[in-house]
């Protein structure tokens, strides 16, 4: 195996893994009324979601294995609606050639995967905004800055709520004064973290919070000896990227772009 297909495999298998516990808390009477499915295949997770169909919530990600993939596709087919989507690093030539094969073609411009070391001390960031980890007291807030910043329907919120105090999250909000305008968590499983759900109120935004979100998670990360942290955005145009902001504030970061990642779906 080759180095970056091994930095790949870490990257998406902790993504999946953090995907697949906010599926694991859904509230299952939100589960039941839209249709939210989880199923595991070996390292990496199929997600459903019957009533909203975006590559967030409707993917194959993390399934790195030729046999696997196969059956993920199946799973998909039987078990959501069209427009899911196959996400896998361009490193795995095989799996790319088997989707080609079978009728998938690449849709948009993918996801750009960050991957960044982590030292023993991170330097702080400067911001007139503050940053608090929280516990199941403020998961509402949470919930709720997570919704309106991505212009999610309401009922979201109940399920979004439902990760705060979970095993292996840290959850944080930025608050300006008293009032929580920012929020992000950050997945950790063995020697690798996942950062992600970062969310800013449309009104609170170019105050640096999710700057000072990113770096107060990678702070975080040190405590707890992670030896190294991913994160994903949005691909943006080549010549857009400076205007791109989760983009530039993870390059910011210090992060590194390993690859971008495809979006493959049969309804192309």
């Amino acid at each position: 195996m080759r180095p970056i297909q091994a930095l790949s495999l870490l990257v998406e298998h902790i993504e999946a893994q953090a995907f697949a516990d906010v599926y694991r808390a859904v509230p299952p009477s939100y589960a039941s009324a839209n249709k939210v499915q989880l199923r595991k295949i070996a390292d990496g997770a199929c997600l459903t979601h019957g009533t909203i169909v975006i590559p967030e919530l409707d993917r194959i990600v993390g399934v790195t294995g030729i046999g696997d993939i196969k059956g993920a596709c199946d799973w998909m087919t039987t078990n959501c609606v069209p427009g899911w989507v196959v996400q896998v690093p361009p490193v795995f030539e095989d799996i790319t050639r088997y989707l080609a094969g079978n009728g998938f073609r690449s849709v948009g411009n993918g996801w750009a995967k960050f991957y960044r070391e982590v030292g023993r001390e991170e330097a702080p960031f400067s911001s007139e905004l503050t940053v608090r980890t929280i516990d199941t007291e403020l998961a509402g807030a949470f919930a709720s800055i997570l919704s309106g910043g991505f212009g999610l329907p309401i009922d979201f919120s109940e399920w979004f709520a439902a990760v705060v105090g979970r095993p292996n999250w840290t959850v944080q909000l930025a608050f300006a004064g008293s009032i929580p305008v920012s929020c992000g968590a950050l997945y950790t499983d063995g020697h690798v973290g996942w950062m992600g759900m970062d969310a800013t109120l449309p009104d609170h935004r170019g105050k640096g919070g999710q700057s000072l979100l990113i770096r107060s998670r990678l702070t975080v990360a040190a405590q707890l000896g992670l030896k190294g942290v991913t994160a994903e955005t949005g691909q943006p145009e080549i010549e857009k990227t400076a205007q791109h902001t989760s983009f530039s504030n993870y390059q910011r970061a210090g992060f590194t772009q390993l690859y971008t990642r495809p979006n493959f779906s049969r309804s192309a």
